[in-house]
Protein backbone atom coordinates (compact mmCIF):
# COMPACT_ATOMS: atom_id res chain seq x y z
CA UNK A 1 0.00 0.00 0.00
CA UNK A 2 1.59 3.32 -0.94
CA UNK A 3 0.05 6.39 1.12
CA UNK A 4 -0.45 9.78 -0.79
CA UNK A 5 -1.34 13.21 -0.17
CA UNK A 6 -0.75 16.66 -1.77
CA UNK A 7 2.96 18.40 -0.79
CA UNK A 8 2.69 21.62 -3.22
CA UNK A 9 3.68 20.70 -6.17
CA UNK A 10 3.39 17.24 -6.40
CA UNK A 11 -0.37 17.64 -5.88
CA UNK A 12 -0.56 16.40 -9.65
CA UNK A 13 1.00 13.24 -8.95
CA UNK A 14 -1.50 12.72 -6.20
CA UNK A 15 -4.21 12.95 -8.73
CA UNK A 16 -2.79 10.84 -11.02
CA UNK A 17 -1.08 8.02 -8.40
CA UNK A 18 -4.52 7.92 -6.85
CA UNK A 19 -7.06 8.68 -9.55
CA UNK A 20 -5.78 7.76 -12.91
CA UNK A 21 -2.98 4.36 -11.97
CA UNK A 22 -4.97 3.59 -8.95
CA UNK A 23 -1.73 2.77 -7.16
CA UNK A 24 -2.48 4.46 -4.05
CA UNK A 25 -4.84 5.62 -2.02
CA UNK A 26 -6.40 9.13 -0.70
CA UNK A 27 -5.24 10.64 2.60
CA UNK A 28 -6.94 13.27 4.48
CA UNK A 29 -4.06 15.75 6.32
CA UNK A 30 -4.63 17.55 9.53
CA UNK A 31 -4.02 21.48 9.67
CA UNK A 32 -0.66 21.11 10.27
CA UNK A 33 -0.21 19.12 7.01
CA UNK A 34 0.68 15.64 8.74
CA UNK A 35 -1.92 12.57 7.92
CA UNK A 36 -2.51 10.86 11.87
CA UNK A 37 -2.35 7.19 12.33
CA UNK A 38 -5.90 6.65 12.39
CA UNK A 39 -6.28 8.13 8.91
CA UNK A 40 -4.31 5.75 7.62
CA UNK A 41 -6.06 2.76 9.69
CA UNK A 42 -9.02 3.82 8.36
CA UNK A 43 -8.26 4.71 4.75
CA UNK A 44 -6.67 0.95 4.96
CA UNK A 45 -9.64 -0.56 6.25
CA UNK A 46 -11.69 1.06 4.41
CA UNK A 47 -10.19 -0.19 1.24
CA UNK A 48 -9.33 -3.26 2.22
CA UNK A 49 -13.48 -4.03 3.70
CA UNK A 50 -15.06 -3.02 0.55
Amino acid sequence: MVASWPLYAQQFNRVVIVNEIKLAIPMNESDMDFVSSMEVENQDNARWSG
